[in-house]
Parts: structure tokens; sequence; C-alpha cells
């Protein structure tokens, strides 16, 4: 017996307009915790006129 279906759970979470700015809150968080972990200088390079600072 399965109580919960995810097919439609993940369906609804995919189509529901209203958790968009939820996502978009969580994915920019997590982004901003990803880059404030990692090593900036290996992010830092690939960014236009930022990346001058690390030439070797």
């Amino acid at each position: 017996m399965l109580y919960m279906k995810p097919a439609r759970f993940l369906k609804n979470a995919a189509t529901n307009p209203n958790y968009f700015k939820s996502y978009g809150a969580y994915g920019g968080t997590a982004f901003l915790m990803a880059i404030y972990f990692c090593e900036w200088k290996t992010v830092g390079q690939y960014i236009p006129l930022w990346n001058k600072r690390y030439v070797e």
C-alpha cells in the first residue's frame, strides 16, 4: 500500500506558481552558500574583469 503518491507531488510542485518564489529563494541562497564555502579564486577566475586579479 502506497499512501503517498510521489509522482503527483512532484507534478504539483513543478506546476504550482505559488512555489516559484520559494524555489528561487532557496536556489539563490544555495548558490551564495556554495560560493562562500568554495575557494573564491576558483569562482572569481570566470568573472570578466575580476579574473585579472588572479593572473599568474
